[in-house]
């Protein structure tokens, strides 16, 4: 029998003791030696009693500790029974876990058959329909398509499937998108995330019908489209230039409609907006924005406001300014308002010309006094007053040309008068007398016969008229056998008029008489040799030849001249 453990038949007091004993001696277990002794001593006053209980109690401790005693045993069950229910819990959860996966993999496998949740399709919502559910989806749609064209303007046009002959085409795409769908992912499409594809054939339609629906629109009608306009240069009230803006109009670009409809229906879109494609609108090619155009609306400005005044010779004057230059200005090609140099060239020309007609006083013949054979009248250059029209009209062009401004006097063209002596000093050919007179400052200083041309061919007349002498040249050939089948070698040339001139006639043993008349030159003055000589040392460049037969009257047309002057 243990001595640590209260017995039966002990009295209630014995039994406090022991376990107070008990008490002690767990407390004393863990005191240092000291303590052990000292509570030892205090212990060994209380008596015999309690030292048994106390020796008692170690002897029990050891026994507590050991092997395969109860309280070991309850302990071990209890560890026992945890690991028990931790197995069992296990257990239930791995089975539940198997559980759901396999609920999981059965649900992913009935998507194998169906699309998955926000599943779209050409747009179509697809989520839980097969492949033949969706197919039928997109032939429900294309037989009920239906495409809003909206025109620039706001005008509307529907286009229906039935009218471009849209049909769906059963093709492998819908299958094969169902085939390439995450199946294992249907609870993140379940929870919202959306997938979508693209069946690109799945329906065809008859371009030539779409075609031939636009054309016959009234929007392509030609007679309610606003053709594009470019930017271009009016003319305003006060006659000033500026650029007015571009129209847009509404012209439509066929080709780009067609292919920008054309793609809408093949992509399945329920309406188009035109003001949305580019190029669906033909555009205006120059804008309010064009430096050149302004630049020349600028230029126009600026000429009109140029001013000429042209002073006549009567004093008065007339002015080009804005209205005249206003009412030259013409259309170009584009329709702006330009320049044409031609219409300012010949508008110049007319108002020149009409001053010519009004202001020109111009003679050409003059009335010579001869030596022999009493007065003549023969063919001058011109004199008096004459307006060079061409000359003027081009000057008064390039100031317009020029946006120059200022006064410009018709000028006379011609000498103001033709003075009948020449001032004393020129020379006289008497084709009836034949012979030569030189006056210098009204005297006579040199004379000679001479033989001019064949009186009896009139190729080979001397012509009559007021000349002048225009070169003097040495050892000269003239004429060419090839050409005038002659040539004639000469010491002194003195030409007045185109070929004809004086000369020397060494050939000739002599001159005057009526030799002209036989054997005359062919229209040159022949001159004896030494007298050749001495008038081509007398005579100047410019000095005035008058070739003068008797009765000749150039002004009533009695002359054998042949001269032409302007």
């Amino acid at each position: 029998m243990e001595t640590g453990q209260p017995r039966r038949g002990q009295t209630r007091d014995e039994k406090d003791r022991v376990r107070r004993s008990q008490s002690e001696n767990r407390s004393g277990a863990g005191q240092g030696p000291a303590q052990r002794r000292t509570a030892g001593s205090h212990a060994a006053g209380t008596g015999t009693v309690w030292n048994r209980e106390r020796h008692a109690a170690a002897e029990r401790t050891p026994e507590r500790r050991k092997p395969g005693s109860r309280s070991a045993r309850v302990r071990d069950e209890l560890r026992e029974r945890k690991k028990r229910v931790l197995r069992q819990r296990l257990a239930v959860g791995a089975a539940a876990a198997a559980f759901l996966v396999i609920v999981y993999c059965m649900i992913a496998a009935r998507y194998a058959r169906v699309f998955l949740p926000n599943t779209y399709i050409n747009g179509f919502e697809a989520g839980g329909f097969s492949a033949a559910d969706t197919e039928a989806l997109l032939r429900n749609s294309v037989e009920k398509y239906q495409l809003e064209v909206a025109f620039r303007g706001g005008k509307c046009e529907e286009i229906k499937g039935s009218d471009i002959d849209l049909t769906y085409v059963s093709s492998n795409e819908v299958s094969e998108l169902l085939k390439a769908q995450n199946r294992m992912g249907w609870l993140f499409s379940l929870l919202g995330r959306k997938s979508s594809g693209h069946v690109k054939t799945s329906f065809r339609f008859d371009e030539d019908k779409l075609k031939h629906f636009l054309e016959a629109l009234p929007e392509f009608d030609s007679g309610s489209v606003t053709k594009p306009r470019n930017a271009r240069i009016v003319l305003m009230s006060d006659q000033t230039y500026r650029v007015a803006d571009a129209v847009e109009g509404n012209e439509p670009d066929q080709d780009v409609i067609f292919r920008s409809v054309s793609d809408a229906i093949s992509a399945s879109e329920s309406r188009l907006s035109l003001n949305n494609v580019s190029g669906a609108y033909k555009k205006p090619q120059v804008t309010a924005e064009d430096e050149d155009l302004k630049a020349r609306a600028e230029d126009l400005n600026n000429y009109v406001s140029t001013v000429i005044t042209l002073r006549y010779p009567d004093g008065t004057d007339t002015e080009i300014g804005r209205d005249r230059l206003v009412s030259w200005i013409g259309k170009d090609e584009d329709g702006n308002y330009a320049v044409d140099a031609d219409t300012v060239y010949t508008a110049v020309y007319k108002i020149v010309k009409a001053a010519a007609e009004k202001f020109d006083h111009v003679q050409n013949t003059i009335d010579f006094q001869t030596t022999a054979e009493g007065t003549v009248n023969e063919f001058c250059s011109p004199y008096g007053y004459r307006i060079d029209k061409q000359g003027m009209t081009e000057k008064i062009y390039s100031d317009l040309y020029a946006r120059k401004s200022g006064e410009i006097e018709l000028e006379n063209s011609v000498s103001d008068d033709m003075d009948p002596t020449f001032g004393g000093t020129y020379i006289e050919v008497d084709v009836t007398g034949q012979h030569l007179y030189y006056y210098r400052d009204g005297k006579l200083v040199l004379d000679s016969d001479v033989v001019t041309g064949l009186e009896s061919d009139r190729d080979r007349l001397t012509p009559s008229g007021v000349f002048a002498v225009f070169a003097k040249k040495q050892d000269q050939t003239l004429g060419s056998l090839e050409i005038t089948g002659y040539a004639s070698h000469v010491d002194y040339w003195m030409p007045f008029y185109e070929s004809y001139g004086m000369h020397d006639a060494g050939w000739r043993s002599s001159f005057g008489g009526d030799i002209y008349l036989t054997s005359g030159s062919h229209g040159c003055v022949n001159l004896p040799p030494d007298f050749a000589a001495e008038l081509f040392e007398a005579i100047d460049n410019r000095t005035p030849v008058i070739v003068c037969r008797k009765g000749d009257n150039a002004a009533e047309g009695k002359t054998d001249g042949v001269a032409k002057f302007d």
